[in-house]
């Protein structure tokens, strides 16, 4: 993913308008996305190597997306 980013000074907000996207430029967005709910579901830094990540309910994602969002709005 940075890889793609450092090459690819739009990265993440490339235009949609082409379909046709590359393999680094579908992984680049895999991987943006896998961090993305990684981060959301273990609620901020993410889950240790080799650790079991807690269950989640719709509930609790909601709650920790949430919880996520209200700390970036500025007070």
């Amino acid at each position: 993913m940075r890889g793609y980013a450092s090459d690819h000074a739009s990265f993440p907000h490339e235009s949609t308008t082409d379909q046709w996207f590359s393999e680094s430029q579908l992984e680049a967005y895999r991987a943006l996305g896998a961090h993305i709910i990684e981060h959301i579901c273990s609620g901020g830094p993410g889950v240790p190597p080799g650790a079991e990540p807690p269950e989640l309910s719709l509930e609790s994602l909601h709650a920790k997306a949430q919880d996520i969002l209200d700390k970036r709005q500025p007070q």
